[in-house]
Protein backbone atom coordinates (compact mmCIF):
# COMPACT_ATOMS: atom_id res chain seq x y z
CA UNK A 1 0.00 0.00 0.00
CA UNK A 2 1.44 3.62 -0.93
CA UNK A 3 1.58 6.37 1.24
CA UNK A 4 0.09 9.25 0.50
CA UNK A 5 2.63 11.99 -1.08
CA UNK A 6 1.87 15.54 -0.75
CA UNK A 7 2.86 17.50 -3.98
CA UNK A 8 5.67 19.60 -4.56
CA UNK A 9 5.50 23.29 -4.85
CA UNK A 10 7.17 24.07 -8.36
CA UNK A 11 10.35 26.69 -7.65
CA UNK A 12 8.59 29.54 -9.41
CA UNK A 13 5.79 29.79 -6.76
CA UNK A 14 7.75 29.54 -3.46
CA UNK A 15 8.19 32.78 -3.14
CA UNK A 16 4.38 34.12 -3.99
CA UNK A 17 2.76 31.36 -2.17
CA UNK A 18 4.92 31.40 1.02
CA UNK A 19 4.39 35.60 0.58
CA UNK A 20 0.45 35.31 0.18
CA UNK A 21 0.61 32.74 3.10
CA UNK A 22 1.74 35.02 5.16
CA UNK A 23 -0.52 38.09 4.44
CA UNK A 24 -3.10 35.11 4.90
CA UNK A 25 -2.27 34.65 8.07
CA UNK A 26 -1.95 38.24 8.91
CA UNK A 27 -5.10 38.92 7.84
CA UNK A 28 -6.18 35.98 9.82
CA UNK A 29 -4.89 36.92 13.19
CA UNK A 30 -5.45 40.63 13.08
CA UNK A 31 -8.89 42.08 10.78
CA UNK A 32 -12.05 42.01 11.95
CA UNK A 33 -13.46 41.58 8.27
CA UNK A 34 -15.09 38.00 7.25
CA UNK A 35 -14.43 38.97 3.34
CA UNK A 36 -10.81 39.76 3.35
CA UNK A 37 -10.10 36.69 5.48
CA UNK A 38 -12.19 34.58 3.05
CA UNK A 39 -10.56 36.23 0.00
CA UNK A 40 -6.93 35.91 1.24
CA UNK A 41 -7.61 32.00 1.53
CA UNK A 42 -8.99 31.74 -1.48
CA UNK A 43 -6.28 33.21 -3.50
CA UNK A 44 -3.86 31.11 -1.26
CA UNK A 45 -5.38 28.11 -2.52
CA UNK A 46 -5.50 29.56 -6.18
CA UNK A 47 -1.94 29.68 -6.29
CA UNK A 48 -1.26 26.27 -4.11
CA UNK A 49 -2.86 24.20 -6.74
CA UNK A 50 -1.82 26.66 -9.91
CA UNK A 51 2.30 25.67 -8.86
CA UNK A 52 2.01 22.09 -7.29
CA UNK A 53 3.63 19.16 -8.37
CA UNK A 54 1.85 15.97 -7.62
CA UNK A 55 4.59 12.94 -7.08
CA UNK A 56 4.25 10.76 -9.78
CA UNK A 57 6.17 7.45 -10.90
CA UNK A 58 7.20 8.19 -14.31
CA UNK A 59 7.05 5.23 -16.91
CA UNK A 60 9.75 3.50 -18.55
CA UNK A 61 11.35 5.35 -21.28
CA UNK A 62 11.13 3.71 -24.81
CA UNK A 63 12.48 4.16 -27.93
CA UNK A 64 11.02 6.25 -30.71
CA UNK A 65 8.14 7.58 -28.15
CA UNK A 66 7.11 11.56 -26.99
CA UNK A 67 5.76 12.83 -23.68
CA UNK A 68 3.67 15.03 -23.07
CA UNK A 69 5.85 17.99 -22.28
CA UNK A 70 2.47 19.44 -19.97
CA UNK A 71 -0.12 18.18 -18.10
CA UNK A 72 -3.68 19.56 -19.80
CA UNK A 73 -5.93 17.98 -22.27
CA UNK A 74 -5.09 17.67 -26.13
CA UNK A 75 -6.86 20.65 -27.92
CA UNK A 76 -5.68 20.20 -31.19
CA UNK A 77 -3.88 17.08 -33.59
CA UNK A 78 -2.93 18.30 -36.50
CA UNK A 79 -1.32 16.65 -39.93
CA UNK A 80 -0.22 20.02 -42.09
CA UNK A 81 1.87 21.22 -40.54
CA UNK A 82 1.83 17.75 -38.48
CA UNK A 83 1.73 19.23 -34.76
CA UNK A 84 0.04 18.29 -31.00
CA UNK A 85 -1.23 21.06 -29.49
CA UNK A 86 -1.92 20.36 -25.48
CA UNK A 87 -4.10 22.95 -23.52
CA UNK A 88 -3.10 23.91 -20.33
CA UNK A 89 -5.11 25.13 -17.89
CA UNK A 90 -4.22 27.07 -14.55
CA UNK A 91 -5.35 24.04 -12.00
CA UNK A 92 -3.20 21.68 -14.35
CA UNK A 93 0.45 21.34 -13.16
CA UNK A 94 2.81 23.64 -14.67
CA UNK A 95 6.22 21.88 -15.22
CA UNK A 96 7.52 21.78 -18.40
CA UNK A 97 9.09 18.11 -18.84
CA UNK A 98 11.68 16.94 -21.47
CA UNK A 99 9.99 14.63 -24.37
CA UNK A 100 12.37 12.08 -23.79
CA UNK A 101 16.43 11.65 -22.88
CA UNK A 102 18.31 14.20 -25.63
CA UNK A 103 19.22 18.14 -25.88
CA UNK A 104 17.58 21.31 -26.39
CA UNK A 105 19.04 24.42 -28.28
CA UNK A 106 17.55 27.50 -29.90
CA UNK A 107 16.13 28.65 -26.97
CA UNK A 108 13.87 31.69 -27.37
CA UNK A 109 11.76 33.94 -25.09
CA UNK A 110 9.11 36.71 -26.20
CA UNK A 111 8.33 38.93 -23.45
CA UNK A 112 4.56 40.54 -24.63
CA UNK A 113 1.24 40.83 -23.44
CA UNK A 114 -1.81 38.18 -21.36
CA UNK A 115 -4.33 38.24 -23.89
CA UNK A 116 -7.34 36.32 -22.91
CA UNK A 117 -7.42 32.75 -25.46
CA UNK A 118 -10.45 34.20 -26.88
CA UNK A 119 -8.77 37.10 -28.63
CA UNK A 120 -7.79 37.16 -32.00
CA UNK A 121 -4.68 38.97 -31.57
CA UNK A 122 -2.71 36.39 -29.07
CA UNK A 123 -1.17 34.52 -30.94
CA UNK A 124 0.65 37.48 -32.28
CA UNK A 125 1.06 39.46 -28.55
CA UNK A 126 0.63 37.34 -26.24
CA UNK A 127 4.46 35.96 -24.42
CA UNK A 128 5.90 33.31 -25.52
CA UNK A 129 8.98 30.95 -25.91
CA UNK A 130 9.98 28.28 -27.82
CA UNK A 131 13.14 25.64 -27.96
CA UNK A 132 14.20 23.02 -30.27
CA UNK A 133 14.73 19.53 -28.48
CA UNK A 134 16.57 16.53 -30.26
CA UNK A 135 16.69 13.22 -29.77
CA UNK A 136 19.12 10.84 -32.12
CA UNK A 137 18.58 12.25 -35.49
CA UNK A 138 15.01 13.44 -35.07
CA UNK A 139 14.30 17.36 -34.39
CA UNK A 140 11.00 18.52 -32.28
CA UNK A 141 10.17 22.33 -31.82
CA UNK A 142 8.04 23.36 -28.69
CA UNK A 143 6.09 26.22 -28.59
CA UNK A 144 4.64 27.20 -25.26
CA UNK A 145 1.87 30.31 -25.42
CA UNK A 146 0.40 32.66 -22.79
CA UNK A 147 -2.71 33.19 -22.19
CA UNK A 148 -4.17 35.73 -19.29
CA UNK A 149 -3.79 33.99 -16.22
CA UNK A 150 -0.06 32.68 -17.06
CA UNK A 151 3.20 32.91 -14.91
CA UNK A 152 6.31 31.86 -16.79
CA UNK A 153 9.16 30.44 -15.58
CA UNK A 154 12.55 31.87 -17.02
CA UNK A 155 15.39 29.48 -15.67
CA UNK A 156 15.72 27.35 -18.60
CA UNK A 157 18.52 25.42 -19.67
CA UNK A 158 21.58 26.36 -21.95
CA UNK A 159 21.61 25.93 -25.48
CA UNK A 160 22.93 22.43 -26.86
CA UNK A 161 22.63 20.93 -22.89
CA UNK A 162 21.64 17.42 -22.58
CA UNK A 163 18.51 16.44 -20.23
CA UNK A 164 17.27 13.24 -18.57
CA UNK A 165 14.10 12.10 -19.30
CA UNK A 166 11.00 13.77 -17.84
CA UNK A 167 13.93 16.22 -16.94
CA UNK A 168 11.82 19.82 -16.33
CA UNK A 169 12.78 22.32 -18.69
CA UNK A 170 10.84 25.08 -17.78
CA UNK A 171 7.13 26.23 -16.22
CA UNK A 172 3.83 27.69 -17.49
CA UNK A 173 0.63 28.22 -15.10
CA UNK A 174 -1.72 28.58 -18.11
CA UNK A 175 -1.70 28.54 -22.16
CA UNK A 176 -0.89 26.23 -24.98
CA UNK A 177 2.12 24.49 -25.84
CA UNK A 178 2.43 23.08 -29.06
CA UNK A 179 5.09 20.13 -30.29
CA UNK A 180 6.24 19.87 -33.51
CA UNK A 181 6.35 16.60 -34.94
CA UNK A 182 8.96 15.17 -37.63
CA UNK A 183 6.51 13.19 -40.80
CA UNK A 184 7.65 9.98 -39.67
CA UNK A 185 5.68 10.60 -35.68
CA UNK A 186 2.20 9.76 -35.12
CA UNK A 187 0.31 10.64 -32.88
CA UNK A 188 -0.67 8.03 -29.89
CA UNK A 189 -4.14 9.94 -28.81
CA UNK A 190 -6.69 11.81 -30.00
CA UNK A 191 -8.29 15.62 -29.37
CA UNK A 192 -9.64 15.53 -25.69
CA UNK A 193 -7.50 13.11 -24.02
CA UNK A 194 -6.22 14.43 -20.88
CA UNK A 195 -2.48 14.16 -20.63
CA UNK A 196 0.38 14.26 -17.86
CA UNK A 197 3.84 15.84 -18.56
CA UNK A 198 6.42 13.34 -18.50
CA UNK A 199 4.20 10.31 -17.86
CA UNK A 200 1.95 10.52 -21.08
CA UNK A 201 3.09 8.99 -24.60
CA UNK A 202 1.73 11.35 -26.71
CA UNK A 203 3.60 9.74 -30.29
CA UNK A 204 5.62 7.62 -31.64
CA UNK A 205 8.04 7.11 -34.16
CA UNK A 206 6.55 5.38 -37.66
CA UNK A 207 8.66 1.77 -37.66
CA UNK A 208 8.54 1.33 -41.84
CA UNK A 209 8.58 -2.28 -42.54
Amino acid sequence: MKMFALPQIADEGKRSLYLCGAVTIAFILLSDSFWLETLSVLVFVFLYLVYAEPVAESPLKREGTLYAPISGKILKIEDNPKRIVISKSPLNPGTLRALNEGKIYDIALKHGAFLKRASKKRPFLNERFSYRFKISKDVFKIEALSDALSFFGFEFYKDKKSVKFGEKIGFLSSGEVVVHLPARYEALKEEGDSVEAGITAIAEARRDN
